[in-house]
């Protein structure tokens, strides 16, 4: 929890500056505007020593190392430096906080960097780094897609989690991988899908929803998102065999899994990058959307840090609201952004989309 709220802090940060951006990245004329581009590109190259020719020699081994940090492994895919503000200080200097990305492959980081600089001496149109301290960052961000090299056939594939179980009898899957292992999954076929929760009042709220105190429903997709570690124990291996890639089968799963995982730990970094980042979800945390014949597609999240939860149940003429607070359980939502980051509850909702 305390890292979404930093990655929060990190995302509030770069709405709030968007309008001044235009302001203040002024021209490629203005030193430290040509600084931040020098930066840039020495981080894009991915070698800690091009920040040498951009420092002053004063520069801490401290501050060398936030920048040797940010580029750690080599292989930068992606580097992008962007000011959000800037203010003078005494003695000629300046601070410009600024926000950076940076991607390896498929694995990505944010930061927010306090930059302090001055006029390169001898020169009117350069600044040289004389400061970066780093205020915070987020790591472990993945750029998440399904694997084209990688289709499954399901044979009687079973998936639970507290008051639910999944069972499919064939299919097709395909994953979506973190450098941990399998993090995402979409499903096609055949399945049926149960919803059981124990108490008497979430049942009575169940009833509401459905017309019986226990969900039983036929789906025909199915998009999981959990943590890798955790895949092994959740799917057995037996269930999902390797087969020939399908174009086809590629293409439907793609539409299921680029309509769905944007609702799921999916983050907006707006200018830094316009790729789709996510997080990886925390041990326990899962996310299980299946399209119900009956009821369109329902959503299943549980989130073990929270305390509470919360779940709405819209239809196009009615919006009825159930809320749970039952810790360590677990909970079934519409899929909205807030459902995705807390709450252990339990619910249902319906989505008519």
């Amino acid at each position: 929890m305390r890292r979404l709220l930093l990655l929060a802090a990190v995302v509030a940060l770069n709405a709030a500056a968007l309008a001044q951006t235009p302001q203040l990245r002024l021209t490629q004329a203005d030193p430290i505007v040509r600084l931040l581009s020098d930066l840039e590109s020495a981080l894009l190259s991915g070698r800690p020593e091009d920040l040498t020719p951009l420092a002053a020699p004063t520069l801490r081994a401290d501050d060398r190392a936030r920048f040797t940090r940010a580029v750690e492994g080599g292989n930068v895919t992606t580097a992008t430096l962007r000011e959000r503000a800037r203010r003078p200080l005494e003695n000629g200097l300046s601070e410009v906080l600024a926000e950076l990305f940076v991607s390896h492959d498929r694995r990505g980081r944010i930061a927010t960097w306090s930059i302090t600089t001055r006029a390169r001496p001898g020169s009117t149109d350069r600044a040289e780094l004389v400061a970066l301290e780093e205020l915070n960052a987020v790591d472990g961000l993945i750029r998440l897609a399904l694997n084209p090299e990688k289709q499954f056939a399901v044979h009687d594939l079973s998936f639970t989690a507290q008051d639910l179980v999944l069972k499919m009898t064939s299919g097709t899957a395909f994953v979506a991988e973190s450098d941990g292992g399998v993090t995402g999954l979409v499903l096609r076929g055949k399945g049926e899908a149960h919803f059981s929760p124990a108490p008497t009042a979430e049942q009575g709220q169940l009833r509401r929803f459905s017309g019986k105190p226990a969900l039983i429903t036929e789906f025909d997709a199915l998009f999981v998102r959990l943590n890798s570690a955790e895949f092994p124990a959740r799917v057995a291996q037996q269930s999902l065999q390797p087969v020939a890639v399908d174009a086809l089968e590629l293409r439907r799963a793609d539409e299921i899994f680029n309509d769905r995982s944007p609702r799921a730990y999916n983050l907006d970094l707006r200018d830094l990058a316009s790729e789709r980042w996510s997080l990886e979800p925390a041990v326990g945390a899962l996310v299980v959307e299946f399209r119900s014949r009956r009821f369109g597609w329902l959503t299943y999240a549980r989130s073990p840090s929270a305390a509470s939860s919360s779940a709405k149940m819209r239809t196009p003429r009615t919006t009825s609201s159930i809320t749970t607070s039952t810790c360590a359980s677990s909970r079934c939502d519409r899929g909205s952004p807030g459902a995705h980051r807390s709450g252990c509850g339990r619910a249902i909702n319906r989505s008519t989309r």
